[in-house]
């Protein structure tokens, strides 16, 4: 079970908040520090995590799945070894 903020998330200039159906709940200020436009992507980039964790975890089950029936597991684990780096990262797993 994840332990973040549950996600959609959405960015509103360098501010991150929760997507829920009361207006959601801030998640992070990123306003400091950089150019306004850098800031912004920042924000963009922190709105997108869920679903990012979300993407590289069905490629990484995708992956296993392909390797295992298909029996070219070798071909493959540089890219399985890095979803699932991600993945132990994002969730705390790789500490």
């Amino acid at each position: 079970m994840d332990k973040h903020t549950p996600g959609p998330w959405e960015s509103i200039s360098c501010r991150v908040f929760q997507v829920d159906s009361v207006g959601g709940r801030q998640i992070v200020t990123g306003c400091r520090g950089g150019t306004d436009e850098e800031m912004r992507a920042n924000a963009l980039l922190i709105a997108a995590a869920p679903e990012l964790l979300d993407a590289v975890r069905v490629l990484s089950e995708f992956l296993t799945r392909e390797g295992l029936l298909t029996g070219n597991i070798d071909a493959i684990r540089p890219v399985l070894d890095a979803a699932r780096a991600a993945i132990a990262n994002a969730t705390g797993g790789g500490q």
